[in-house]
């Protein structure tokens, strides 16, 4: 086996299977580990009068290597983010509720019946006439942790915020992020609720959230 044969067949052993799998995970990475590899075997298959040009095409890889590393760092943080928000949408179900069997995603109208009468599930996509879409971060965090309206009205227990109340700010930043970034916006107004007037009224409910509902905020425990 001559010098440039053993070169090539040395290249692509190093290539498999950790380069390989490196250049799937990460590929900025992966383009420089192959390409040292490629310059190195050509200095040695062709001498050393090479070495220049190896030189020469080394500053021009580690150019588009930072810069592919920059960009792959930064879809990474955003997707993660992102990632984070969709994972915790799903643990809540939130789908589930707001969601009209054929419908679109997130856009409510579901028909919640209750011992008091029929609640309406509402729209949560960013929709900015029907929807959440002129939702506040804060105002946000209020529907989702305590209950409480864009408005300053009280949700009924059917938004289940006693269960939201421990997510932690950063959880609430990811799923603010999820529901105005990701989620499609979809313009469906709605639908009054169906609770007889004299069941309607919402200030026992801050009785109640007065008496029984914790909204302390989870902390992680450090001793464990």
């Amino acid at each position: 086996m001559n010098l440039s044969m053993a070169v090539r067949v040395d290249w692509v052993q190093k290539l498999s299977p950790v380069t390989l799998k490196m250049l799937i995970e990460r590929p900025a990475l992966a383009l420089a580990s192959v390409s040292i590899i490629i310059c190195r075997n050509t200095a040695f298959s062709r001498g050393m009068g090479s070495w220049g040009q190896m030189m020469k095409m080394l500053g021009l890889i580690g150019g588009v290597v930072a810069f592919l590393a920059a960009v792959t760092q930064a879809q990474a943080a955003s997707e993660q983010t992102v990632s984070r928000g969709e994972y915790l949408a799903r643990a809540a179900n939130c789908v589930a509720c707001h969601s009209m069997p054929g419908g679109a995603a997130l856009a409510g109208g579901l028909k919640m019946a209750t011992p008091v009468g029929d609640i309406f599930v509402t729209n949560i996509t960013p929709d900015v006439e029907t929807g959440i879409g002129t939702y506040t971060l804060d105002e946000f965090d209020a529907a989702v942790r305590l209950g409480i309206a864009q408005d300053g009205h009280l949700l009924y227990p059917a938004m289940p915020y006693p269960s939201y109340a421990n997510i932690s700010d950063e959880d609430i930043g990811a799923l603010y992020d999820y529901f105005m970034s990701e989620v499609p916006a979809v313009r469906q107004a709605n639908q009054a609720n169906e609770i007889p007037w004299i069941l309607s009224f919402r200030w026992p409910l801050a009785i109640w959230n007065f008496l029984f509902f914790d909204d302390s905020t989870y902390a992680n425990d450090d001793s464990k």
